[in-house]
Protein backbone atom coordinates (compact mmCIF):
# COMPACT_ATOMS: atom_id res chain seq x y z
CA UNK A 1 0.00 0.00 0.00
CA UNK A 2 2.78 2.37 0.93
CA UNK A 3 4.57 1.45 -2.29
CA UNK A 4 1.49 2.39 -4.34
CA UNK A 5 1.30 5.76 -2.54
CA UNK A 6 4.94 6.47 -3.39
CA UNK A 7 4.32 5.48 -7.03
CA UNK A 8 1.25 7.72 -7.25
CA UNK A 9 3.16 10.58 -5.63
CA UNK A 10 6.06 10.18 -8.07
CA UNK A 11 3.64 10.01 -10.98
CA UNK A 12 1.93 13.19 -9.76
CA UNK A 13 5.29 15.01 -9.45
CA UNK A 14 6.29 13.87 -12.96
CA UNK A 15 3.00 15.12 -14.44
CA UNK A 16 3.37 18.42 -12.60
CA UNK A 17 6.91 18.82 -13.99
CA UNK A 18 5.71 18.09 -17.54
CA UNK A 19 2.85 20.58 -17.22
CA UNK A 20 5.18 23.27 -15.85
CA UNK A 21 7.65 22.68 -18.67
CA UNK A 22 4.82 23.01 -21.19
CA UNK A 23 3.64 26.30 -19.68
CA UNK A 24 7.20 27.69 -19.65
CA UNK A 25 7.67 26.59 -23.25
CA UNK A 26 4.48 28.42 -24.30
CA UNK A 27 5.58 31.55 -22.45
CA UNK A 28 8.93 31.48 -24.24
CA UNK A 29 7.21 31.11 -27.61
CA UNK A 30 5.03 34.16 -26.88
CA UNK A 31 8.17 36.23 -26.21
CA UNK A 32 9.91 35.03 -29.38
CA UNK A 33 10.93 37.88 -31.63
CA UNK A 34 8.87 38.58 -34.71
CA UNK A 35 11.27 38.45 -37.63
CA UNK A 36 8.86 38.94 -40.50
CA UNK A 37 7.06 41.78 -42.16
CA UNK A 38 3.45 41.81 -41.12
CA UNK A 39 1.07 42.17 -44.03
CA UNK A 40 -2.15 44.20 -43.66
CA UNK A 41 -4.34 41.12 -43.23
CA UNK A 42 -2.22 39.85 -40.33
CA UNK A 43 -2.16 43.11 -38.33
CA UNK A 44 -4.18 42.80 -35.16
CA UNK A 45 -6.88 45.23 -34.08
CA UNK A 46 -4.76 46.10 -31.04
CA UNK A 47 -1.78 46.99 -33.26
CA UNK A 48 -3.98 49.17 -35.52
CA UNK A 49 -5.41 50.95 -32.46
CA UNK A 50 -1.91 51.53 -31.10
CA UNK A 51 -0.71 52.98 -34.42
CA UNK A 52 -3.75 55.27 -34.60
CA UNK A 53 -3.37 56.41 -30.97
CA UNK A 54 0.31 57.28 -31.57
CA UNK A 55 -0.57 59.29 -34.71
CA UNK A 56 1.19 56.85 -37.01
CA UNK A 57 -1.94 55.78 -38.88
CA UNK A 58 -4.55 58.23 -40.06
CA UNK A 59 -7.99 57.83 -41.57
CA UNK A 60 -7.77 56.88 -45.24
CA UNK A 61 -4.31 55.35 -44.99
CA UNK A 62 -3.69 51.77 -46.01
CA UNK A 63 -0.98 49.79 -44.24
CA UNK A 64 1.35 48.11 -46.72
CA UNK A 65 3.83 46.63 -44.23
CA UNK A 66 4.54 46.77 -40.53
CA UNK A 67 7.65 45.42 -38.84
CA UNK A 68 8.55 45.19 -35.20
CA UNK A 69 10.56 42.62 -33.29
CA UNK A 70 9.17 41.90 -29.85
CA UNK A 71 6.52 44.44 -28.98
CA UNK A 72 4.99 47.18 -31.12
CA UNK A 73 5.41 49.64 -28.23
CA UNK A 74 9.20 49.24 -28.26
CA UNK A 75 10.17 50.09 -31.85
CA UNK A 76 9.22 49.41 -35.43
CA UNK A 77 8.77 50.68 -38.95
CA UNK A 78 5.49 51.28 -40.77
CA UNK A 79 4.88 51.73 -44.48
CA UNK A 80 1.52 53.03 -45.65
CA UNK A 81 0.28 54.24 -49.01
CA UNK A 82 1.09 57.80 -47.86
CA UNK A 83 4.15 57.69 -45.59
CA UNK A 84 6.94 55.83 -43.90
CA UNK A 85 7.32 56.02 -40.13
CA UNK A 86 10.04 54.81 -37.80
CA UNK A 87 8.92 54.72 -34.21
CA UNK A 88 9.99 53.81 -30.71
CA UNK A 89 8.48 54.30 -27.27
CA UNK A 90 10.20 57.69 -27.07
CA UNK A 91 10.00 59.07 -30.61
CA UNK A 92 8.33 59.05 -33.99
CA UNK A 93 10.04 59.96 -37.26
CA UNK A 94 7.78 60.01 -40.28
CA UNK A 95 7.76 61.42 -43.75
CA UNK A 96 5.07 61.61 -46.39
CA UNK A 97 6.01 60.11 -49.74
CA UNK A 98 5.75 63.34 -51.71
CA UNK A 99 8.16 65.14 -49.36
CA UNK A 100 10.92 62.53 -49.50
CA UNK A 101 13.98 63.75 -51.39
CA UNK A 102 15.71 60.38 -51.80
CA UNK A 103 16.04 56.88 -50.35
CA UNK A 104 18.97 54.58 -49.82
CA UNK A 105 19.58 51.14 -48.42
CA UNK A 106 22.48 49.00 -47.37
CA UNK A 107 21.78 45.31 -47.08
CA UNK A 108 23.34 42.97 -44.54
CA UNK A 109 25.79 40.47 -45.96
CA UNK A 110 25.81 38.29 -42.86
CA UNK A 111 23.53 37.56 -39.88
CA UNK A 112 25.85 39.60 -37.61
CA UNK A 113 25.29 42.77 -39.64
CA UNK A 114 22.18 44.95 -39.94
CA UNK A 115 20.50 46.25 -43.05
CA UNK A 116 19.66 49.95 -43.04
CA UNK A 117 17.04 52.02 -44.84
CA UNK A 118 17.67 55.77 -44.90
CA UNK A 119 15.06 58.40 -45.81
CA UNK A 120 16.43 61.78 -46.93
CA UNK A 121 14.19 64.80 -46.51
CA UNK A 122 14.18 67.92 -48.67
CA UNK A 123 15.50 69.99 -45.74
CA UNK A 124 18.78 67.97 -45.74
CA UNK A 125 17.82 65.93 -42.67
CA UNK A 126 17.39 62.19 -42.67
CA UNK A 127 16.40 59.24 -40.53
CA UNK A 128 17.07 55.53 -40.78
CA UNK A 129 15.96 52.17 -39.55
CA UNK A 130 18.20 49.16 -39.03
CA UNK A 131 16.67 45.75 -39.67
CA UNK A 132 18.24 42.78 -37.87
CA UNK A 133 20.82 41.04 -40.02
CA UNK A 134 20.32 37.91 -42.02
CA UNK A 135 16.74 38.69 -43.03
CA UNK A 136 15.30 39.08 -46.51
CA UNK A 137 12.57 41.40 -45.27
CA UNK A 138 14.73 44.48 -45.67
CA UNK A 139 14.77 44.06 -49.46
CA UNK A 140 11.01 43.39 -49.58
CA UNK A 141 10.31 46.47 -47.46
CA UNK A 142 12.69 48.70 -49.41
CA UNK A 143 11.24 47.62 -52.76
CA UNK A 144 7.71 48.44 -51.56
CA UNK A 145 8.89 51.78 -50.13
CA UNK A 146 10.66 52.77 -53.35
CA UNK A 147 7.59 51.80 -55.43
CA UNK A 148 5.24 53.88 -53.25
CA UNK A 149 7.65 56.82 -53.28
CA UNK A 150 8.05 56.77 -57.06
CA UNK A 151 4.28 56.52 -57.50
CA UNK A 152 3.75 59.52 -55.20
CA UNK A 153 6.36 61.72 -56.86
CA UNK A 154 5.39 60.76 -60.40
CA UNK A 155 2.02 62.44 -59.93
CA UNK A 156 3.45 65.95 -59.55
CA UNK A 157 7.27 65.81 -59.51
CA UNK A 158 10.14 64.45 -61.55
CA UNK A 159 13.69 63.52 -60.64
CA UNK A 160 16.22 65.92 -62.17
CA UNK A 161 19.90 65.77 -62.99
CA UNK A 162 22.44 68.29 -64.22
CA UNK A 163 22.85 67.96 -68.02
CA UNK A 164 26.57 68.64 -67.84
CA UNK A 165 27.68 66.41 -64.98
CA UNK A 166 24.79 63.93 -64.92
CA UNK A 167 24.57 64.33 -61.14
CA UNK A 168 21.16 63.77 -59.57
CA UNK A 169 19.99 67.09 -58.12
CA UNK A 170 16.63 66.23 -56.64
CA UNK A 171 13.00 66.70 -57.47
CA UNK A 172 11.08 69.50 -59.16
CA UNK A 173 7.43 70.11 -59.90
CA UNK A 174 6.42 69.00 -63.37
CA UNK A 175 5.01 72.39 -64.32
CA UNK A 176 8.40 74.14 -63.85
CA UNK A 177 9.87 74.71 -67.31
CA UNK A 178 12.90 76.44 -68.79
CA UNK A 179 15.48 74.88 -66.50
CA UNK A 180 18.96 73.71 -67.63
CA UNK A 181 18.11 70.40 -66.00
CA UNK A 182 16.89 67.24 -67.63
CA UNK A 183 14.20 65.13 -66.11
CA UNK A 184 14.68 61.49 -65.30
CA UNK A 185 11.64 59.28 -64.72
Amino acid sequence: MQRQSVTVALLFVALLAIATAGINSCAKKEKKKNTQLISPAAITTEDREYLTRRGLLESGEDILYLYYQTDITEEGILLTNKKIAVFSAESIKKEFMETIFDLSSSHAVSPEKKSRITVFRKDDTSFSYAFPGGLDIDETFFTALRTEWRTAISENQTRVKDTTSGVFLGLKKKEEEGSPLTTQE
